[in-house]
């Protein structure tokens, strides 16, 4: 059964009015933080803040199955998980990786491999 998502509606709708607001150059992450190690150039253009979508949504540990929204860290998804006495396979070196970073390339490595 999924578990309440705070708001979701008015995430979904500032989500949206963020990407409208968009240019030719593309938009990133508004965030204050990063897990990336190397030096990069900071480009200007519109920022849309994704902090909001960090809920564990719905965990179905009959089935192997979470639901999650991107900006959840694996930290908070390991404590929903193991509240149903599982856990993920594979989880990052550094628990603030969110699971969109993690998809995104940036986080997954000791284990994963495996998986």
């Amino acid at each position: 059964m999924p578990l309440p998502v705070s708001g979701y509606a008015d995430k979904l709708a500032r989500l949206r009015a963020g990407l409208s607001a968009g240019g030719p150059g593309g938009i990133g992450l508004a965030k204050s933080t990063s897990n990336l190690f190397r030096d990069r150039e900071r480009q200007a253009r519109p920022r849309v803040d994704l902090s909001g979508f960090n809920e564990v949504v719905e965990v179905d540990a009959p089935r192997a199955r979470v639901s999650a929204e991107g900006m959840t860290t694996y930290s908070d998804l390991v404590d929903a998980t193991l509240e149903h006495g599982v856990m993920p396979c594979v989880v990052p070196q550094l628990k603030s990786i969110t699971l969109g970073g993690a998809a995104a390339g940036v986080g997954i490595e000791a284990s994963s491999f495996r998986y």
